[in-house]
């Protein structure tokens, strides 16, 4: 069986440019970087600390520009269960934010190549785990 990692993705100034409560222009290459992640098989979750009408915007408009994901501020069903309840903190194996150490670059096609390699390196953790 294929590793499927989860990749939690936040929203405003990581998939979009920021332009709150609106949403802004996609970055270059999220949607076909974030597209190609989901037909591969792995989980996408969207997290944002948008609310109500806001939230509604965001999911409305990853949808109108066809950007394939799973949830949106929501954990997958199996770490629901296994926690027993929905934390406020996703579970993934992965996480991208513009906030995160040193920034996220520009282009998405540069975030795929280091995706890939913490992918691999996610995979290998997952198989140390279950032995």
């Amino acid at each position: 069986m294929k590793f499927r990692a989860t990749i939690s993705i936040d929203y405003d100034d990581t998939i979009v440019y920021q332009d709150f409560p609106n949403s802004g222009k996609i970055k270059p290459n999220a949607k076909e970087v974030i597209n190609r992640l989901y037909d591969d098989g792995h989980h996408i979750l969207i997290w944002t600390c948008r609310a109500f009408d806001r939230l509604e915007i965001a999911k409305n408009y990853l949808i109108e520009c066809g950007i394939k994901f799973h949830l949106i501020n929501e954990n997958l069903p199996n770490n629901i269960e296994q926690y027993g309840g929905d934390t406020r903190k996703m579970s993934a194996h992965i996480y991208i934010d513009d906030r995160q150490l040193g920034g996220i670059p520009e282009d998405w096609l540069e975030i795929e190549k280091m995706l890939l390699k913490d992918i691999v390196k996610a995979e290998i953790i997952e198989k140390s785990k279950n032995r």
